[in-house]
């Protein structure tokens, strides 16, 4: 058996779980620190399949290689609430919120694929998030090398969504409906990310580090890569 591993980190699709707020009462929020410090390119759902549809149609050619999707630059969230806006119509600003907040939201208001376990892990990431993780050799070439098309924007991938989203369209009744959805976060108690955490069935390491904290990871990884746009398709 070969393997290939494909590693998107945070998806674009993940600051989408927030946009009713973004498009009704113009707010982004997301605990992701500062609006102007940390950064992403975060890459769309379509773009992370199609990497691994190369990987899985050719996969003598891919055995043993790593990818990692991802959009064509880097966004910072204040960046990021400023695209949600124009595709929206609208001005959104970003609020850096605690973690706590983001399981009351998620608990009051949640998505499809919503579980604990879920919530749990998104908590991680937006703690990885908060130190850069996501910024670090990114953009990347992954996209238009194994897709042979170029990655698709945020600001693409958020107005795909909005046209898709009738019910995004500001109104006065839509409005009342998201300041009731805020009244309910309020209200709604938050989750105990340690029980979790402590009654998931996998192993805990008693001294876990960040991999920014190891010399044998930094070494290898620079804060910032930028991909050429004229790099050849494999």
């Amino acid at each position: 058996m070969s393997v290939t591993s494909v590693d998107p980190g945070w998806f674009a699709d993940n600051y989408l779980m927030v946009i009713d707020m973004a498009a009704h009462l113009g707010l982004f929020t997301m605990p992701l620190g500062p609006g102007d410090e940390q950064k992403n390119a975060p890459p769309s759902n379509e773009d992370i399949a199609a990497v691994a549809v190369a990987a899985l149609t050719d996969p003598e050619a891919h055995a043993g290689r790593r990818y990692r999707p991802t959009g064509p630059e880097l966004l910072s969230p204040d960046e990021i609430a400023a695209a949600m806006g124009r595709a929206l119509g609208r001005r959104v600003s970003y609020m850096d919120i605690s973690e706590k907040m983001l399981t009351k939201a998620l608990r009051a208001l949640p998505p499809s694929n919503y579980s604990e376990a879920a919530v749990s892990q998104l908590a991680i990431y937006a703690q990885e998030y908060r130190r850069g993780s996501f910024a670090v050799n990114a953009p990347t070439g992954d996209v238009l090398r194994l897709a042979g098309r170029a990655p698709e924007s945020f600001e693409s991938i958020v107005r795909r969504t909005v046209a898709g989203r009738p019910d995004l369209k500001r109104s006065f009744p839509a409005s009342a409906r998201a300041v009731a959805a805020f009244l309910k976060i309020l209200l709604t108690p938050a989750l105990d990310l340690e029980r979790i955490k402590s009654q998931r069935d996998h192993g805990r390491l008693t001294a876990p580090r960040f991999s920014q904290d190891t010399p044998e990871w930094t070494a290898t990884h620079a804060p910032e890569a930028p991909v050429s746009a004229t790099a050849k398709v494999a």
